[in-house]
């Protein structure tokens, strides 16, 4: 007989108690613990909103780091230009439906440092000029520095150029910008060191937007001195004075010998004495800029050139335009009286294609004296008066400045004095310039001074 196994029902277990519910701000009972996977839900949908929200408000609200109101479409009303941290350049006219024009710099996938906005009107084509400086903030120069020159036209923005900006070479020695000049659209480079004294924008290599050809090039540009600077006519011949040795040229705007702004160098062939050498290359506008150390007031100009018939001086705060004689080789203007500057340019305002300048001389009371200025020099020598500026100017004089420091150590009311005179005498003919008899003696007592106070030292 088999037996059936008969299998009893097992009681329902009990589902675990729910916990339990406190009452919300409506009355109504809410779990006190939420449950771990309900929460990471709820966790990731909120994620999900928060990054489909956010790309929305960020498109609704651009951020400008620059603005400009500027009424470009010559409605009388201003419209609103900007440069939005996205690297878009924006243009929204006054009245207009719509989003507007837009125009984008090159470098967008760099975070924008830097914006600037400028416009202007040149007749009746409106221009923006726009920059933008990209890269790490903290970095110590910006990785792409951009100028993105617009035009309006008919409700849209043409781009007429788009230049690569800011410092160049592998130390940045020199820079390339873009501006917006009364004159027109001007692509320029600058250096350090390259100036004028009136503080005028120096634009090195200059060249002018061609609207019409859509392409930079090279121009003629404003003189930028003041309106009703004075006009005097320069002497024909040569000044009473020598060699210049206060003022010296370091600087030039243009060059015939250099590319660009990175190879200028200081035209020493405008106070070298050599008619064969000169400073060529040069267009209305350029300048030449020469400085002193000292406080000698300038009192004459010399001039020896071809094809330059007029120059801008900037001597201190004080202009003046000179007429030059085209066919005279060399000339001169007095200044009377003396002007106080220890900075000189001069600009050229009128010249043909082929001029050149072989000697610019920026004279002083003290190269227009009877000696050139050398008794005065070795006077202030021996005083102590500056010594090292007073010895390399004396230098420039040759044997006329061994001569002067002879006298003063002769005359010298001390013997610190003397020794001081006897000292640039024997530092200039370390410098190659041929003693007299007169210098000799001096070096010779001044030697036996020196071995006279080690013996007594020495006893």
């Amino acid at each position: 007989m088999t037996r059936r196994h008969r299998h009893r029902a097992r009681p329902p277990v009990a589902a675990p108690a729910a916990p339990p519910r406190a009452p919300n701000a409506a009355g109504c009972a809410e779990p006190a613990v939420v449950p771990l996977r309900r929460a990471v839900a709820w966790a990731g949908a909120a994620l999900a909103a928060l990054a489909m929200t956010e790309p929305r408000a960020a498109a609704q609200t651009p951020v400008a780091t620059a603005e400009l109101r500027f009424d470009i479409d010559g409605d009388g009303a201003a419209d609103a230009i900007r440069v939005e941290a996205s690297g878009l350049v924006t243009l929204q006219r006054s009245g207009a439906p719509g989003a507007g024009a837009v125009r984008a710099f090159r470098a967008t996938d760099l975070p924008l440092r830097r914006a600037t906005l400028s416009a202007r009107r040149y007749g009746r084509r409106a221009v923006i000029l726009a920059q933008a400086e990209f890269g790490p903030r903290r970095a110590p120069r910006p990785a792409a520095a951009e100028a993105l020159v617009l035009a309006y036209d008919r409700g849209d923005l043409v781009v007429l150029a788009h230049e690569a900006v800011g410092p160049q070479g592998r130390d940045g020695e020199w820079s390339r910008d873009v501006a917006l000049t009364p004159a027109g659209v001007v692509r320029y480079q600058s250096r350090p060191g390259i100036a004028r004294c009136d503080g005028a924008p120096a634009y090195l290599y200059a060249e002018m937007f061609d609207f019409d050809r859509r392409a930079f090039r090279r121009a003629t540009l404003p003189v930028q001195l003041p309106a009703g600077t004075p006009i005097a006519a320069a002497r024909v011949g040569a000044p009473p004075a020598g060699r210049p040795i206060a003022f010296r040229f370091d600087a030039v705007s243009r060059d015939a010998r250099a590319a660009g702004a990175a190879d200028l160098a200081p035209p020493r062939e405008l106070a070298d004495g050599d008619p064969a050498t000169a400073w060529t290359g040069f267009s209305r506008g350029d300048f030449a800029t020469a400085r002193q150390r000292t406080d000698h007031p300038v009192a004459g100009v010399r001039v020896v050139a071809r094809g330059v018939r007029e120059l801008g001086l900037v001597l201190g705060d004080r202009t003046l335009r000179v007429r030059l004689h085209p066919r005279a080789a060399e000339q001169w203007i007095e200044l009377s009286p003396p002007v106080r500057a220890r900075c000189a340019t001069a600009v050229i305002t009128a010249a043909d294609r082929d001029a050149a300048i072989a000697e610019l001389h920026v004279l002083t009371d003290l190269e227009l004296s009877a000696d050139g200025g050398a008794r005065a020099l070795a006077e202030q020598v021996a005083r102590g008066d500056r010594t090292v500026d007073a010895v390399d100017q004396l230098a420039r004089l040759g044997a006329a400045a061994l001569d002067a420091l002879t006298a003063a150590a002769r005359a010298a009311p001390t013997d610190e004095a003397a020794a001081r005179a006897r000292t640039a005498i024997a530092v200039l003919v370390a410098r190659g310039v041929a003693p007299g008899a007169g210098a000799l003696d001096e070096l010779i007592a001044g030697c036996a001074r020196a071995r006279a106070g080690t013996a007594a030292l020495s006893t």
